[in-house]
């Protein structure tokens, strides 16, 4: 059996998932964030992100017949042209039929989560920040993928006081935002990927939440938000309505229109 070693940011691995179901036979995965390929058939299992630094690793790695480490970020994908997940399928040599996730939930999962979805009630899931800003990188600089944080608090204020909907902040356990809904169970990035299946909607820059809600059988629409639309078409995904930035290489919007397009999602989803 071969052994993928992934590594990256949560996002990129939900776009890894993409081309399992057009793989011959199953696999093993090496991954930081192993949860995202828990319960997909075409896993046979999960070991972490060991690295070649053990020597003793050496042990594990003679037992696998191939190991295979893909990097689509070096490639093609580098004239921006295409989503990083065509770009995925042409470092495999595997066609693309469409931009999604294949993350997978077994039945006994859904029933386990069930009570806790239910206690949530109607909730739309908010992501203004990615990982950038636990490395301390200025919000605000220029190229950044970060919503600037006075609109992003806007946003919340008119979904949470003036239309009175329960807003969830996805993050990394670092809650920044006022006027948000924390959870009991404070959610692990397996409970976000199943909180964004069933939430009304979602507002997301490029960062995991927006690859969450691609899920291959039945997408959840929401609104990304982009710094320019040569950017976004690496990384956004036409089920969403995507937003792009009123100035070059920032990320400059007006909240009033970013809630507007949220309920006209939120609206789509519930006729679903």
């Amino acid at each position: 059996m071969d052994l993928h070693i992934t590594q990256g940011g949560i996002g990129k691995q939900i776009m890894f998932t993409s081309i399992l179901n057009k793989l011959t036979n199953k696999i093993c995965v090496s991954s930081y964030w192993a949860d995202v390929f828990k319960n997909h058939p075409m896993v046979e299992t999960v070991y972490p992100d060991y690295g070649w630094g053990s020597y003793n690793m050496s042990k594990l790695y003679r037992q696998f017949e191939n190991i295979i480490y893909v990097e689509p970020y070096f490639g093609n994908f580098l004239k921006a042209e295409n989503h990083f997940i065509e770009s995925l399928h042409e470092k495999y040599n595997l066609p693309c039929d469409g931009l999604y996730n294949t993350v997978t939930f077994s039945e006994e999962e859904l029933h386990y989560y069930s009570k806790f979805i239910e206690e949530l009630e109607d909730y739309v899931l908010v992501q203004f920040t990615g990982s950038d800003k636990d490395f301390s990188r200025e919000l605000n600089e220029l190229g950044s993928r970060n919503l600037d944080l006075k609109v992003a608090q806007e946003v919340i204020n008119i979904l949470s006081k003036d239309l009175g909907k329960r807003v969830i902040e996805v993050n990394n356990g670092n809650q920044q935002f006022e006027n948000t809904f924390i959870p009991r169970k404070i959610p692990q990035y397996r409970e976000y990927l199943i909180m964004t299946k069933y939430c009304q909607s979602f507002v997301s820059i490029d960062s995991c939440l927006n690859h969450m809600s691609a899920f291959k059988d039945q997408p959840k629409k929401g609104v990304g938000l982009f710094r320019d639309p040569e950017y976004g078409k690496l990384f956004e995904y036409p089920h969403n309505t995507n937003l792009y930035s009123n100035v070059p290489l920032q990320m400059k919007f007006e909240a009033k229109t970013i809630v507007d397009e949220l309920m006209i999602a939120m609206d789509f989803n519930k006729n679903q």
